[in-house]
């Protein structure tokens, strides 16, 4: 896997349909009532609330999403809460979320994924 240093460069490496996932994840953490910044973070894409950040980024609340060629992979403790009868999508034993992009987008539902993933 190649280790990438900028966000952009790892931006670069998307496909058509990762790319509009991620720019719907950061247009819907932008309609968020808290401030959510992106960055990239153990060669991944990593959502964060700069007011609930603690000693070390690995100790802060994040949601962490690895893209993938046909689905994005998100790490966030309010998966299990918000997803568990999703029936589209497919939630792992660890509650990891593995989300194709041909699924519809639910705005309202990842509003919920940010804020109560982020503000714990």
């Amino acid at each position: 896997m190649p280790k990438y240093h900028t966000l952009d460069e790892l931006l670069r490496t998307f496909n058509q349909d990762a790319k509009l996932f991620y720019e719907r994840m950061i247009s819907i953490a932008q309609s968020c009532d808290i401030h959510i910044k992106v960055r990239l973070f153990a060669g991944q894409v990593a959502f964060y609330d700069e007011a609930t950040l603690k000693h070390t980024f690995h100790a802060s609340p994040v949601i962490v999403m690895n893209f993938l060629n046909d689905h994005v992979n998100i790490f966030a403790s309010a998966n299990h809460q918000l997803f568990k009868d999703h029936q589209d999508v497919n939630l792992t034993d660890k509650d990891t979320l593995q989300y194709p992009y041909r699924v519809e987008v639910d705005h309202h539902v990842f509003q919920e994924l940010f804020t109560l993933s982020l503000i714990s």
